[in-house]
């Protein structure tokens, strides 16, 4: 593990990930208010080598002036994200891949989200084989896509549905990889 000149509570780690990114991991001592010092672990997931060396810099120097890091607000790499796919690998990486998920969940979430993504393409006008862009997952338009289910289906059916999409966005949302689907 590297050593970061006079900053000699801190190291770095990483791990290399597909896609060509890395989580860069630092372990730090931190002052606490009783007066006793925790190891801390900190992580941010970079997409090259010269950005994790970069970013290694940047966090050593912020350590050592100001005691602190903090993540930049922008992201940085913003991405042209394809909501199905990543719907799809909720759905295969995240739910389904889970023990003691019944055949029915299963077939029951893909159908959801088989029917949230063909309702959001007619919503908006796209042909069926159109990328669905990041940029639909807004509020109004689930709430416009459900509005169109309430007139079809049941309360309940309606309800399930929502829950599939709603956690699906929460969990999309929160991986570094999809930086560009609105929270």
């Amino acid at each position: 593990m590297p050593r970061v000149e006079g900053a000699e509570d801190l190291s770095f780690s990483w791990d290399e990930r597909p896609g060509g990114r890395f989580m860069l991991r630092w372990r730090q001592q931190e002052r606490q208010p009783d007066g006793t010092v925790k190891r801390r672990q900190r992580t941010r997931t970079v997409f090259s080598v010269a950005e994790r060396k970069r970013m290694e810099l940047e966090i050593a120097q912020a350590l050592r002036t100001r005691g602190f890091w903090e993540e930049d607000p922008t992201p940085s790499r913003p991405l042209d994200v394809n909501l199905e796919q990543a719907a799809r690998r909720w759905l295969l990486d995240h739910k389904v891949g889970l023990k003691g998920v019944s055949e029915n969940t299963r077939r029951n979430l893909t159908y959801a989200m088989k029917r949230f993504f063909s309702d959001l393409r007619a919503l908006h006008g796209l042909k069926p084989d159109d990328v669905v862009p990041a940029t639909l997952m807004t509020a109004p338009n689930v709430r416009s896509v459900t509005a169109e289910w309430r007139q079809q289906h049941s309360e309940g059916t309606v309800y399930q549905r929502n829950a599939a999409v709603l956690d699906m966005w929460t969990w999309v949302a929160d991986q570094p990889e999809y930086v560009a689907v609105p929270s």
